[in-house]
């Protein structure tokens, strides 16, 4: 066989982006060309590594099996290139990192940070829902996930970071802005994130504990369309304070006042416990901790005004 790691980079890719199309777009190659490197590499087999129903490629099931063969074949290169970097006194590579939603706020400071530091270093950042970010965790196609609410079924390690503060928010227009929280609540339609995320998670728990029924009005995959049907006047949430700041200081939202909040999480850095850490990834976490001590009040100080105490 002949193939080369090139061709299992893109095969990987496409497995991971689930088209050929974005496979593309992620390498900044020609849609054709990820198709040719494509077939180039299923010619070096006898079983089919993929298949085209509806013009959609499908990942046959010796394809999936070939798909985590590259992957370690890919790392084991990576960790042959780092190696070679550290001998020579320098720090190159990859660092995969994937996030949930709310971390968008949080994780572009540490990205300019840390690459003024490791300049050589080339960062790859996915932005998703936590059953996704759990998802890259369990298939170890990351380094490290930050989210606030790690799952327990899985062994992870940790490095807690900075605080998350949740808040209870609604319209500055808003026609229950004059009321009281408790006086909200029954009449106002709560604005509610996805089930499974960090943030429903808290929701739900303080609401159970407070036996507090609410006026359900609909679920949304993301805090920034929670804001904007807030701004619209369609209820009521509790949401990252970390994400409230534009809307906050341009009077679209406000905080609604009462004694139990904010809720608080902490935003953690995990990694599988099984996880080799390459040199790259050694960096990183020496990097976080070097900086979380004064990370909050460099970046979000705009936050203490909004918090108690």
């Amino acid at each position: 066989m002949n193939y080369t790691l090139h061709q299992l980079r893109i095969f990987l890719e496409v497995v991971e982006r689930g088209s050929i199309t974005a496979a593309a777009e992620a390498l900044h190659l020609t849609q054709p060309a990820v198709s040719v490197q494509l077939k180039n590499l299923q010619q070096q087999f006898q079983l089919p590594l993929y298949e085209v129903v509806q013009r959609r490629i499908q990942i046959t099931d010796f394809g999936k099996e070939i798909a985590a063969l590259a992957r370690e074949m890919l790392s084991m290169s990576e960790q042959i290139a780092q190696k070679q970097a550290l001998y020579m006194g320098l720090i190159e590579g990859n660092l995969r990192l994937s996030a949930v939603h709310t971390g968008q706020y949080i994780v572009p400071f540490l990205i300019r940070g840390f690459n003024r530091c490791y300049p050589q270093v080339q960062i790859k950042l996915w932005i998703k829902d936590k059953e996704q970010v759990v998802k890259d965790l369990s298939q170890n196609c990351i380094d490290f996930a930050l989210l606030t609410l790690p799952p327990s079924s899985m062994q992870l390690n940790s490095l807690p970071f900075m605080p998350n503060y949740l808040v209870p928010v609604i319209g500055q227009q808003s026609r229950w802005q004059k009321l009281r929280f408790e006086d909200i609540v029954p009449q106002a339609p709560a604005l509610l994130r996805e089930e499974g995320s960090g943030t429903r998670q808290m929701t739900d728990a303080y609401l159970k504990k407070k036996s507090i029924a609410i006026k359900h009005f609909t679920d949304f995959n993301s805090s920034d369309a929670i804001k904007q049907a807030i701004i619209a006047d369609m209820g009521w949430a509790i949401l990252p304070l970390v994400s409230l700041r534009n809307e906050l200081l341009l009077g679209q939202i406000q905080l609604i006042e009462t004694p139990d909040f904010p809720l608080r999480t902490e935003w953690q850095f995990v990694w599988h416990k099984e996880k080799r850490l390459l040199p790259v990834a050694q960096a990183f976490l020496r990097y976080v901790e070097s900086i979380q001590n004064q990370f909050f009040d460099e970046h979000f100080a705009w936050m203490r005004p909004f918090l108690k105490g």
